[in-house]
């Protein structure tokens, strides 16, 4: 979805630190960021967006699959990325595989 039209539609923050980095990312793009409604965790954005109250951005890793009914998951465009860095001791090899399937692909 175009991030303009995010913006236009009432477009609802999933709080924590999605709203700066939305901020910057929708900046590096010519679109000012204004949410309408900023919530504090992706399942109200979700919960929102499935009563018909508003649009939503949440991160595509908190994203549940499949999605609430009533909902549609849809890229932004153009995307927006952030880093998530992984710490974990390396002498657990849980910590390791997971470690090793969360930046796989």
């Amino acid at each position: 979805m175009p991030l303009a039209d995010l913006v236009a539609a009432g477009v609802a923050d999933p709080g924590g630190t999605c709203g700066p980095l939305l901020a910057e990312g929708f900046a590096a793009h010519g679109v000012e960021w204004r949410p309408a409604h900023v919530v504090r965790d992706v399942p109200t954005v979700l919960a929102m967006a499935e009563a018909g109250i508003t649009v939503g951005v949440v991160p595509a890793i908190a994203a549940p699959r499949p999605a609430p009914p009533n909902v549609v998951l849809l890229p932004l465009d153009p995307p927006l990325h952030r880093t998530i860095r992984i710490r974990h001791r390396t002498a657990d090899p849980r910590a390791a595989l997971l470690a090793d399937q969360l930046t796989a692909g």
